[in-house]
Order: C-alpha cells, then sequence, then structure tokens
C-alpha cells in the first residue's frame, strides 16, 4: 500500500534532514574565514544557540508533549495522570544519570591534589604548608585557586621575593614571607573550576542525550509516515513533517557542531540522526504490510514518547537556555529564544493530519 511514496518518502527524510543538520558546520567555518573577529563569531553562535533553545522548547512543549499524551489516553484506561508522571520519569533519568557520570569522574578531581615537591625534606613542615594552603583556598575572599609549593634556597627565595614582590597577588605575598625562612615557596594561581572539565564531559552527554530523544521522536513520526496506506496520506504527512524536521535538524546540528569539535564526529552523528526517521517509515511499511498488534504498538509508542519528552526538557533547559541565559542579562538572546518559540508555533498552525 502506497510503496512508492514510502520509498520516496524515506530519501527525501534523510536528504532534507542531513542536509540541513549539516549547515550550521558549514556556516561556522564560513565565518571563521570572514574578516569577522572571533568575539564577534562567539556571539553570533551564542545568538542562534538561543534561536535553537526556543525552537526546541516550542517543539517540547507544542509538539512532543501533546503527542505523547493523546498516545498514552488513547491506548492506556486511567484516571491516573500517566503522561506527567512518565515525563517527570524521563526528566529524573537524565538527572540522575549526568550526576552519576559526574560523581564517577569528577570524585577524584574534586578530593584529590597534585603537588609539585621532591619527596625528602620535613614531612612535618610538608603537612603545616598543604594544611595552610588548603585554608587558604577555602576563603570566601579569594577566587577558585590551584595550590602548589616547591622547595627552594633560601637566599635565592629571598632575592626573588625582594624583585618579584610588586607582581605578586596579597595572598602569593603574605605566605611567601611566611614561608621563606623554611625554604618554602607557595604558589596560589587562580584557576577556573575544578569540574571543568567534568562540565564540558558533561555537556557533551547533554547533548547526546537531546539528539537520542529527538532521535526517538523522529523515529515515531517517520512511523507515522509509514503507517498510511494511500499516496496521498503518506505525501499529506510528510510535507508536514519536513520543515518541522529541517528546522530541528539545522538546531540539533548547531549543538553536535558546539559539542564535538570534529567533522568526522559530526558527519557520523548526523548520519546516523537523519537515518531515524527512515527507519521508521521501514518499520511502518513492514506492519502495514505484514500485520502487527496495534495496541501493543501504542502503548509502547506512548510510555517511549512520554520519556522522551521528559528527556528533551531536561536537556533544552539545563544544557542551552541555562547556558546562555544564567550568567548575563541580554535581551536580544531572550528575544532570539522567543523568535524560536514563535516559529515552532508558526509551524502548529500548519494543517496537522491524522
Amino acid at each position: 500500500m502506497a510503496a512508492s511514496a514510502k520509498i520516496a518518502s524515506f530519501f527525501l527524510l534523510f536528504a532534507m534532514t542531513f542536509t540541513f543538520g549539516l549547515m550550521p558546520y558549514v556556516m561556522v567555518r564560513f565565518l571563521n574565514r570572514t574578516r569577522f573577529s572571533k568575539q564577534r563569531i562567539e556571539y553570533v553562535i551564542s545568538m542562534l544557540n538561543c534561536l535553537s533553545g526556543g525552537v526546541f522548547f516550542g517543539t517540547a512543549i507544542l509538539h512532543l508533549l501533546p503527542e505523547a499524551m493523546e498516545q498514552v489516553t488513547e491506548h492506556i484506561e486511567s484516571d491516573y495522570p500517566v503522561t506527567s508522571a512518565l515525563v517527570g520519569a524521563g526528566f529524573l533519568l537524565v538527572l540522575s544519570v549526568e550526576h552519576i557520570v559526574g560523581s564517577y569522574h569528577g570524585g577524584v578531581g574534586f578530593h584529590g591534589r597534585s603537588h609539585n615537591h621532591q619527596e625528602h625534606g620535613q614531612p612535618f613542615q610538608r603537612l603545616h604548608d598543604e594544611q595552610v594552603a588548603n585554608s587558604l583556598s577555602k576563603s570566601e575572599d579569594i577566587p577558585a585557586t590551584r595550590v602548589s609549593y616547591v622547595k627552594t634556597n633560601a637566599t635565592e627565595e629571598a632575592h626573588s621575593s625582594s624583585s618579584n614582590n610588586n607582581g605578586m597577588s596579597q595572598a602569593e605575598r603574605a605566605f611567601d614571607s611566611n614561608n621563606a625562612e623554611n625554604g618554602v615557596k607557595l604558589k596560589v594561581e587562580e584557576t577556573k573550576s575544578t569540574g571543568t572539565y567534568d562540565e564540558e564531559n558533561l555537556s557533551k552527554l547533554r547533548t547526546i542525550i537531546l539528539v537520542l530523544a529527538l532521535s526517538l521522536h523522529m523515529l515515531f513520526e517517520g512511523l507515522a509516515v509509514g503507517l498510511q496506506e494511500t499516496n496521498q496520506d503518506v505525501w499529506e504527512l510528510v510535507g508536514i513533517l519536513t520543515l518541522h524536521k529541517c528546522l530541528v535538524a539545522f538546531s540539533a546540528g548547531l549543538q553536535l557542531e558546539e559539542a564535538l569539535h570534529s567533522f568526522m564526529k559530526l558527519l557520523i552523528s548526523m548520519i546516523g540522526f537523519s537515518l531515524v526517521a527512515p527507519i521508521g517509515v521501514g518499520i511502518g511499511f513492514i506492519v502495514t504490510e505484514y500485520g502487527g498488534d496495534g495496541q501493543a504498538q501504542g502503548i509502547a509508542s506512548g510510555v517511549l514518547q512520554s520519556l522522551a519528552t521528559g528527556t528533551f526538557f531536561y536537556v533544552t533547559f539545563f544544557e542551552i537556555l541555562q547556558k546562555e541565559l544564567a550568567n548575563t542579562y541580554n535581551l536580544l538572546k531572550v528575544f532570539f529564544t522567543v523568535i524560536g518559540f514563535l516559529v515552532v508555533i508558526g509551524v502548529q498552525f500548519m494543517p496537522d493530519k491524522d
């Protein structure tokens, strides 16, 4: 039934998703080759991130959530708010996974220390210096610091202290004076938070989860195309989905480009992402040709879409919008976020196909 239209839609959905998914990479490389400064390029990318955040927010609240509720209420008869519970479960699932991963990778970073010192010397003095240094790093008046100490010659230290005293911070000056007579120099450096590396990994994890949530939803949308029984029904549904797919693919490609920093990884990710909807078309085609349990399929679809919606909400707010809007007040960023949301509202005005 409508085999030719479904085969054509298979290739069309793949081509459109793949093309728009790679556009952010091409656009960023083009900007890098122009006369734009690095700061201006980063500013443009930041605005586009806000735009994609608005798109994802609109997609979650106007598209994914209503579809999940429709699937669940149609196939599960219960007065209990099953959809809401599943959405919350999906949200908490990602929260738990992220903190488990963060605790596993960051445990040593938060509690372990690396010091550059010689093994011989006075153990008690090193212990005392470490305790003093730790009390310094916990001070409310001093930013996050990295503290290390090295054994030095006292005469050399005194000369170094007198010649470089003007360039030292107040903390370095105090501790340098206190420990010069023991031949120990404390080096206090302002650094980024100890969780910087882990935060970068968590950012990648959030992006991957976002793409997986999108992929699951696109699988069911492709399945809906594959379940249509006439050529007209197939093409009407494909036409409605194409614009939405291109918009979401561009936003997903932008997030992947920023997180992966590798063309090959981006290419492989986009190939997999672009294949999801066509695979759904293929599954729907097989079901319509060879039959299947519609009730079980509907329940599975509703449960999985609800979980995917919860993960989608989490990553949309914690990865995209929080990263761009949490630390600064910028009306232009808010404006682009609203524009992204309004674009999805406009897409939703298009007539849907049951």
